[in-house]
């Protein structure tokens, strides 16, 4: 359903509006303080709630659009967790839950339209930004305002904050770990932060697959606790609750597709049928430029 041109008319004013009085609040305040942190982050919102409805141009590809198709199925309860019967269909997209679940449950309160299938993206990307005001703003504001600011204000994220991607929502589901990561290991800490810590991470599991390029800081992280006698409560917290959600999960996919390892499977079949255009096995030569001179010559650039 197409937004009418008077709600971004009234919207701009009101956003003018809120400029307005964020740059007197600014004015009074002592800078490097909590609440200069506080105004950063309220600045960091109000831009990145602007950029989303004024730039907003609707789907982007298929990606999201397959997104916003099983939300629908959910909301519709026509989802059906088992494969393609007919084996046509093989989407890795699909075993992403919680990218199209939330939208699902977003559909069901807003209702079906462009603005409650992109949501979503938008409250992770203010959620970024809510952990590090949340993680610093008392004890390093200037820390807290810059991050805030260089993360916030960052084209890409700015950019994926009205397309129904992964992207943005993996990066919240990923701070989040890492503050669970700070404060679990803080002197004093119940256990029950080793098993939010295994929670958060098995959700950025549910949302991409690639949660996992973070397990060799993990283990690295565990190697020099374990070597130092330190936090072994949060740890074996963390371990074992991981270890049941990843045995659960495994199960999961046992009773409902007969292969434990389906996701994994999933993906290399979509990766052989993608290899034209698959870094590893059709495109080396741009894997290898990532890899070496490309990023030494972004920061020459």
């Amino acid at each position: 359903m197409p937004m009418p041109d008077s709600f971004f008319t009234a919207l701009r004013r009101r956003l003018i509006s809120s400029s307005l009085h964020f740059l007197i609040y600014l004015a009074g305040v002592k800078p490097f303080s909590f609440r200069w942190a506080t105004g950063v982050l309220l600045f960091v919102v109000v831009f990145t709630v602007a950029y989303f409805f004024l730039t907003h141009e609707g789907l982007y590809a298929l990606d999201d659009y397959f997104y916003a198709r099983y939300a629908h199925q959910l909301l519709q309860g026509t989802f059906r967790v088992e494969p393609d019967p007919l084996g046509l269909l093989h989407d890795p997209l699909k075993e992403r839950p919680l990218i199209f679940g939330p939208v699902a449950g977003l559909y069901a309160l807003l209702g079906i339209n462009i603005i409650s299938t992109t949501l979503w993206p938008l409250l992770a990307t203010l959620g970024c930004a809510v952990v590090i005001w949340r993680l610093y703003g008392r004890r390093e504001p200037v820390v807290a305002a810059g991050a805030m600011l260089l993360l916030g204000l960052h084209y890409f994220t700015l950019n994926l904050t009205n397309y129904l991607y992964p992207d943005n929502i993996l990066m919240f589901w990923c701070l989040c770990c890492a503050a669970a990561l700070l404060e679990g290991r803080r002197p004093g800490r119940p256990g029950r932060w080793g098993l939010l810590f295994a929670g958060l991470n098995f959700a950025a599991l549910l949302s991409k697959e690639t949660i996992i390029y973070y397990l060799p800081f993990y283990l690295g992280v565990l190697a020099l606790d374990l070597y130092r006698g330190r936090h072994r409560r949060f740890w074996a917290v963390a371990v074992g609750t991981g270890a049941v959600l990843l045995l659960a999960y495994l199960a999961f996919y046992q009773v409902f597709t007969h292969d434990a390892l389906y996701r994994l499977h999933l993906i290399e079949r979509t990766n052989e049928f993608l290899k034209d255009g698959n870094y590893l096995l059709g495109n080396r030569a741009a894997l290898v430029a990532r890899l070496t001179w490309q990023p030494l010559a972004f920061f020459v650039g």
